[in-house]
């Protein structure tokens, strides 16, 4: 018996399904694997990062000048001329943690070095005029101290991109900075008026232990070929209080630096 209209229209139906079926087997066959999923993000800013950093100041961290002290009983004049050695490097320490996305917070611990010296001139006594020689006698000091500094920084940090973005970036950072002494040595070379010379090295200057300051800069993050960040940086100080004001020298109140860090 033939197939009626019915029959013929069902199995063309079926044998057409059978065909899109295998068509898109095969086409899904062929088609490549689509690619993983990235699931971890490169970072170009480490959450936390450590290294090692130098630090060079424009100026000397003390700064020197004249003064001048007298008394009536018994008669003295005296007279303090100071004078400042330059140490220019000092070197520490870095750690930086990123809170946000371009937020950090950096940590610097920098051993410093400073010294200075002073001559005193006392004169003592009074001169009395119908004698054709000075009668006043004249002791001089000459003294010396160095001095080792631990300055801490903590500096929240702003960058111009996320953690997250390739390239080099730019910061700006500011917060605040303790000094603390950490060490003084003194020496001091006296000759009397008969032209005697003794050496004291025990007596300390007066000063102050532990002095505030406002830091505020700016810098760079440079990323090497190894993974080896780059960041050198310019920083100014103001400092609040002094650590040194003796007759002579004092502590600079203006600090300008350049610092660069390397950090992994």
């Amino acid at each position: 018996m033939g197939l009626g209209i019915r029959e013929v229209y069902s199995v063309s139906r079926s044998l057409l399904l059978c065909s899109l079926v295998a068509a898109v087997t095969v086409l899904h066959a062929q088609a490549p694997a689509p690619a993983p999923v990235d699931l971890e993000r490169q970072t170009y800013v480490r959450r936390i990062s450590a290294g090692a950093t130098l630090s060079v100041p424009l100026f000397n961290l003390m700064k020197p000048g004249v003064s001048y002290f007298s008394r009536t009983t018994p008669p003295l004049y005296a007279t303090v001329e100071g004078s400042a050695k330059y140490h220019w490097l000092g070197g520490g320490v870095m750690l930086q943690v990123a809170i946000l996305d371009r937020l950090a917070v950096n940590l610097n611990a920098f051993y410093r070095k400073a010294e200075y010296s002073y001559t005193e001139t006392d004169v003592a006594g009074v001169d009395n005029p119908n004698t054709p020689l000075d009668d006043r006698t004249v002791t001089t000091i000459d003294g010396s101290t160095r001095i080792r500094y631990l300055d801490t920084p903590v500096l929240a940090r702003i960058y111009n991109k996320g953690r997250h973005r390739k390239g080099n970036r730019w910061f700006f950072e500011a917060g605040p900075t303790a000094r603390t002494v950490n060490k003084t040595r003194t020496t001091r070379i006296t000759t009397d008026p008969a032209g005697s010379v003794s050496f004291d090295y025990s007596q300390q200057p007066t000063f102050k232990r532990t002095a505030l300051g406002v830091t505020a800069g700016f810098g760079g993050q440079f990323i090497d070929p190894v993974g080896l960040r780059v960041i050198p940086e310019v920083r100014y100080t103001r400092w609040l209080g002094l650590n040194f004001d003796v007759p002579g020298n004092y502590s600079r109140r203006d600090q300008i630096e350049f610092v660069l860090s390397l950090a992994f």
